[in-house]
Protein backbone atom coordinates (compact mmCIF):
# COMPACT_ATOMS: atom_id res chain seq x y z
CA UNK A 1 0.00 0.00 0.00
CA UNK A 2 1.26 3.21 -1.08
CA UNK A 3 1.08 5.56 2.32
CA UNK A 4 1.18 8.98 0.33
CA UNK A 5 -2.45 10.25 -0.08
CA UNK A 6 -3.96 12.67 -2.14
CA UNK A 7 -7.43 13.86 -1.66
CA UNK A 8 -8.33 10.43 -0.30
CA UNK A 9 -6.87 8.27 -2.66
CA UNK A 10 -4.51 5.33 -1.65
CA UNK A 11 -2.63 3.31 -4.36
CA UNK A 12 -3.24 -0.43 -3.41
CA UNK A 13 -1.52 -2.92 -5.86
CA UNK A 14 -0.77 -0.40 -8.18
CA UNK A 15 -4.37 1.01 -8.83
CA UNK A 16 -6.32 3.96 -6.85
CA UNK A 17 -8.70 3.63 -4.43
CA UNK A 18 -10.78 5.45 -1.95
CA UNK A 19 -9.28 5.39 1.39
CA UNK A 20 -12.80 4.91 2.62
CA UNK A 21 -12.89 1.27 1.04
CA UNK A 22 -9.76 0.58 3.42
CA UNK A 23 -11.39 -1.29 6.56
CA UNK A 24 -8.28 -1.70 8.73
CA UNK A 25 -10.04 -1.60 11.81
CA UNK A 26 -12.84 -3.95 10.51
CA UNK A 27 -10.52 -7.23 9.48
CA UNK A 28 -11.92 -10.19 8.12
CA UNK A 29 -10.36 -13.59 7.01
CA UNK A 30 -10.59 -16.56 4.74
CA UNK A 31 -10.47 -19.90 7.34
CA UNK A 32 -8.95 -22.19 4.34
CA UNK A 33 -6.03 -19.30 3.11
CA UNK A 34 -5.19 -19.55 6.54
CA UNK A 35 -5.04 -23.21 7.22
CA UNK A 36 -2.53 -22.78 4.04
CA UNK A 37 -1.10 -20.32 5.02
CA UNK A 38 -1.07 -18.54 8.27
CA UNK A 39 -0.61 -14.91 7.38
CA UNK A 40 -3.13 -12.13 6.49
CA UNK A 41 -3.48 -10.96 3.00
CA UNK A 42 -3.91 -7.01 1.97
CA UNK A 43 -6.24 -7.66 0.15
CA UNK A 44 -9.06 -8.57 2.60
CA UNK A 45 -8.53 -5.30 4.14
CA UNK A 46 -10.78 -3.78 1.02
CA UNK A 47 -14.47 -3.69 1.78
CA UNK A 48 -14.98 -4.35 -2.22
CA UNK A 49 -13.28 -7.96 -1.42
CA UNK A 50 -16.03 -10.22 0.30
CA UNK A 51 -15.23 -13.23 -0.70
CA UNK A 52 -12.13 -15.45 -1.61
CA UNK A 53 -12.06 -16.76 -5.11
CA UNK A 54 -9.24 -19.25 -4.75
CA UNK A 55 -11.77 -21.11 -1.94
CA UNK A 56 -15.43 -19.60 -3.45
CA UNK A 57 -16.40 -18.72 0.04
CA UNK A 58 -17.16 -15.63 2.03
CA UNK A 59 -14.52 -13.93 4.14
CA UNK A 60 -15.18 -14.28 7.63
CA UNK A 61 -15.53 -10.85 10.13
CA UNK A 62 -17.02 -12.68 13.43
CA UNK A 63 -15.73 -15.70 15.84
CA UNK A 64 -17.82 -18.11 15.12
CA UNK A 65 -17.78 -19.26 18.77
CA UNK A 66 -17.77 -16.04 20.57
CA UNK A 67 -19.50 -13.77 18.13
CA UNK A 68 -17.46 -11.21 18.47
CA UNK A 69 -15.95 -9.23 15.83
CA UNK A 70 -12.15 -10.35 14.58
CA UNK A 71 -10.01 -8.02 15.65
CA UNK A 72 -5.97 -7.15 14.87
CA UNK A 73 -6.08 -7.61 18.68
CA UNK A 74 -5.63 -11.24 19.19
CA UNK A 75 -3.42 -13.51 20.78
CA UNK A 76 -2.34 -14.83 16.99
CA UNK A 77 -3.24 -14.44 13.75
CA UNK A 78 -5.38 -17.53 13.40
CA UNK A 79 -6.82 -17.26 16.90
CA UNK A 80 -9.67 -15.50 18.62
CA UNK A 81 -9.52 -13.54 21.92
CA UNK A 82 -11.99 -16.51 23.13
CA UNK A 83 -9.08 -18.64 22.37
CA UNK A 84 -10.86 -20.37 19.06
CA UNK A 85 -8.71 -21.17 15.92
CA UNK A 86 -9.89 -19.50 13.25
CA UNK A 87 -9.45 -22.29 10.80
CA UNK A 88 -11.96 -24.70 12.15
CA UNK A 89 -14.53 -21.87 11.12
CA UNK A 90 -17.51 -23.03 9.49
CA UNK A 91 -16.94 -22.25 5.77
CA UNK A 92 -20.04 -20.82 3.85
CA UNK A 93 -19.91 -21.23 0.25
CA UNK A 94 -20.54 -18.81 -3.03
CA UNK A 95 -22.52 -19.70 -5.90
CA UNK A 96 -20.17 -18.83 -8.73
CA UNK A 97 -22.96 -16.31 -9.82
CA UNK A 98 -21.88 -14.53 -6.87
CA UNK A 99 -18.57 -14.52 -7.35
CA UNK A 100 -18.08 -12.02 -10.32
CA UNK A 101 -17.01 -8.73 -8.25
CA UNK A 102 -14.38 -10.53 -6.21
CA UNK A 103 -13.26 -12.38 -9.47
CA UNK A 104 -12.90 -9.26 -11.36
CA UNK A 105 -11.52 -6.89 -8.90
CA UNK A 106 -8.39 -9.79 -7.96
CA UNK A 107 -8.00 -9.43 -11.96
CA UNK A 108 -7.70 -5.71 -11.65
CA UNK A 109 -5.31 -5.81 -9.08
CA UNK A 110 -3.28 -8.08 -10.95
CA UNK A 111 -3.89 -10.87 -8.55
CA UNK A 112 -5.53 -13.28 -11.38
CA UNK A 113 -6.93 -16.94 -10.53
CA UNK A 114 -8.22 -19.62 -12.98
CA UNK A 115 -11.38 -19.04 -11.49
CA UNK A 116 -12.69 -15.57 -13.10
CA UNK A 117 -15.60 -15.15 -14.72
CA UNK A 118 -15.70 -14.23 -17.95
CA UNK A 119 -19.59 -13.16 -17.73
CA UNK A 120 -18.50 -10.06 -16.10
CA UNK A 121 -21.20 -7.15 -18.13
CA UNK A 122 -19.62 -5.48 -21.09
CA UNK A 123 -20.41 -2.33 -20.15
CA UNK A 124 -18.21 -2.09 -17.53
CA UNK A 125 -14.90 -4.21 -18.40
CA UNK A 126 -12.86 -0.97 -19.18
CA UNK A 127 -13.07 0.50 -15.96
CA UNK A 128 -10.35 0.30 -13.94
CA UNK A 129 -10.85 -0.27 -9.70
CA UNK A 130 -11.18 3.23 -8.48
CA UNK A 131 -13.67 3.79 -11.62
CA UNK A 132 -15.46 0.13 -10.80
CA UNK A 133 -16.19 0.80 -7.04
CA UNK A 134 -17.65 4.22 -7.72
CA UNK A 135 -20.40 2.91 -9.85
CA UNK A 136 -20.77 0.01 -7.56
CA UNK A 137 -21.04 1.83 -4.51
CA UNK A 138 -23.07 4.50 -6.35
CA UNK A 139 -25.85 1.63 -6.67
CA UNK A 140 -25.16 0.23 -3.78
CA UNK A 141 -25.75 3.54 -1.86
CA UNK A 142 -29.46 3.81 -3.28
CA UNK A 143 -31.01 1.18 -1.31
CA UNK A 144 -29.61 3.96 1.79
CA UNK A 145 -30.95 6.86 -0.24
CA UNK A 146 -27.67 8.02 -0.24
CA UNK A 147 -25.37 8.96 -3.29
CA UNK A 148 -22.44 7.62 -2.14
CA UNK A 149 -19.60 7.17 -4.77
CA UNK A 150 -16.43 6.44 -2.50
CA UNK A 151 -17.60 4.13 0.08
CA UNK A 152 -17.32 6.68 2.74
CA UNK A 153 -21.42 5.70 3.91
CA UNK A 154 -21.94 2.07 2.39
CA UNK A 155 -18.57 0.92 3.65
CA UNK A 156 -18.95 2.00 7.76
CA UNK A 157 -22.79 0.72 7.52
CA UNK A 158 -22.71 -2.65 6.05
CA UNK A 159 -21.56 -5.76 7.00
CA UNK A 160 -19.01 -7.84 5.16
CA UNK A 161 -22.24 -10.42 4.15
CA UNK A 162 -24.66 -7.53 3.48
CA UNK A 163 -22.08 -5.72 1.00
CA UNK A 164 -21.40 -8.77 -0.68
CA UNK A 165 -25.39 -9.25 -1.46
CA UNK A 166 -25.81 -5.17 -2.30
CA UNK A 167 -22.54 -5.33 -4.47
CA UNK A 168 -23.86 -8.42 -6.48
CA UNK A 169 -27.16 -6.34 -6.72
CA UNK A 170 -25.37 -3.44 -8.20
CA UNK A 171 -23.49 -5.55 -10.79
CA UNK A 172 -26.47 -7.54 -11.91
CA UNK A 173 -28.39 -3.56 -13.05
CA UNK A 174 -25.79 -3.85 -15.90
CA UNK A 175 -26.29 -7.77 -17.01
CA UNK A 176 -28.25 -8.27 -19.96
CA UNK A 177 -27.54 -4.20 -20.92
CA UNK A 178 -29.63 -2.22 -21.12
CA UNK A 179 -32.76 -4.26 -19.97
CA UNK A 180 -31.95 -4.98 -16.11
CA UNK A 181 -30.78 -1.20 -16.29
CA UNK A 182 -33.66 0.65 -17.60
CA UNK A 183 -35.70 -1.76 -15.26
CA UNK A 184 -33.90 0.11 -12.41
CA UNK A 185 -34.67 3.38 -13.11
CA UNK A 186 -38.43 2.63 -14.40
CA UNK A 187 -38.41 0.92 -10.54
CA UNK A 188 -36.28 4.16 -8.73
CA UNK A 189 -38.65 6.52 -10.89
CA UNK A 190 -42.02 5.02 -9.51
CA UNK A 191 -40.77 4.86 -5.96
CA UNK A 192 -39.83 8.51 -6.18
CA UNK A 193 -43.07 9.64 -7.98
CA UNK A 194 -45.08 6.97 -5.05
CA UNK A 195 -43.42 9.18 -2.16
CA UNK A 196 -43.77 12.75 -3.76
CA UNK A 197 -47.34 11.81 -4.70
CA UNK A 198 -49.53 14.89 -5.31
CA UNK A 199 -47.25 17.52 -3.87
CA UNK A 200 -44.85 18.13 -6.70
CA UNK A 201 -45.43 18.70 -10.67
CA UNK A 202 -42.93 17.55 -12.51
CA UNK A 203 -42.11 19.30 -15.34
CA UNK A 204 -39.09 19.08 -18.11
CA UNK A 205 -36.59 18.88 -15.00
CA UNK A 206 -38.45 15.69 -13.87
CA UNK A 207 -35.51 13.41 -13.58
CA UNK A 208 -33.29 16.16 -11.37
CA UNK A 209 -36.28 16.01 -9.13
CA UNK A 210 -36.42 12.61 -8.89
CA UNK A 211 -33.47 11.38 -9.00
CA UNK A 212 -31.58 14.41 -7.05
CA UNK A 213 -27.90 13.12 -6.44
CA UNK A 214 -28.13 9.94 -8.53
CA UNK A 215 -28.58 11.99 -11.56
CA UNK A 216 -25.67 14.58 -10.92
CA UNK A 217 -23.52 11.61 -10.47
CA UNK A 218 -24.08 9.71 -13.59
CA UNK A 219 -24.78 12.64 -16.10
Amino acid sequence: VNTERFHGIYEVFGQCISSSVIRHKTPKICSLCLTENAYCRKIWELAIITACPFHRCLLISKCSKCGRSVSWNRPEVCQCKCGFDFRQSPVSIVPESEMTVADRFYSLFGLRTENESEQFPAPLRDLNVEQLASLLFLFVGQHYNTTDTTGKVVCKKLSNEEMHRRLNEALRVFSEFPANFNTFLSNKLKTAEARAGAKRKYKTSKRRLVFGGFYRAIT
